[in-house]
């Protein structure tokens, strides 16, 4: 076997493993990671949607039945959120064992009135009973519903100085102008 036979294939074997290695190469990515603040709003201040519990306590004494022209606007006014943002029924608690138990039953009916003429469906009114911590005292009728709402969950700080004009350019300045 003569050099000159030998010398072009290992150039060959060469220049195939030099072309290989190119071709693996360009498959790499370049991944960059930083702590930047993230450039698109929606990563920035994601919205939670979240389902809580919203609710309002209403004394009656013991020695009387039905509410007071403030409890009426109260009831009003809970049962116009139950309307906007209720995703359940509309629960009416009354205490029981109690020194109010008989005067807040009597109460439930004009209570239970009230909230289907502000809007609520009879048949999305519930009533139960519930005992109270404090059997020798007055416990209140708890009026409450399930409740969507979403928030944003953010840092609303981060990325409030860039509110004014800047010398630093930001991610995706060259969209906006700057």
């Amino acid at each position: 076997m003569s050099v000159a036979s030998i010398i072009p294939g290992r150039f060959r074997a060469a220049l195939l493993i030099g072309l290989a290695s190119i071709t693996v190469a360009g498959c790499q990515t370049d991944r960059i990671v930083t702590g930047t603040v993230p450039a698109d709003y929606r990563d920035r201040h994601p919205i939670q949607v979240n389902e809580g519990t919203r609710s309002v306590q209403m004394f009656v004494g013991s020695g009387r039945s039905g509410l007071t022209a403030e409890q009426r606007a109260l009831a009003g006014g809970f049962a116009s959120q139950w309307r906007r943002h209720g995703s359940g029924p509309m629960m009416i608690e009354l205490p029981a064992g109690v020194a109010n138990e008989v005067s807040s039953s009597r109460t439930v009916r004009e209570l239970r009135s009230l909230l289907a003429s502000s809007g609520v469906p009879p048949r999305a009114i519930q009533v139960q009973a519930y005992q109270s911590d404090t059997p020798s005292n007055v416990a209140p009728i708890r009026l409450s519903f399930a409740a969507i709402s979403a928030t944003v969950a953010s840092r609303c700080h981060v990325g409030q100085e860039d509110l004014g004009p800047t010398t630093i350019r930001k991610l995706g300045a060259e969209l906006f102008g700057a």
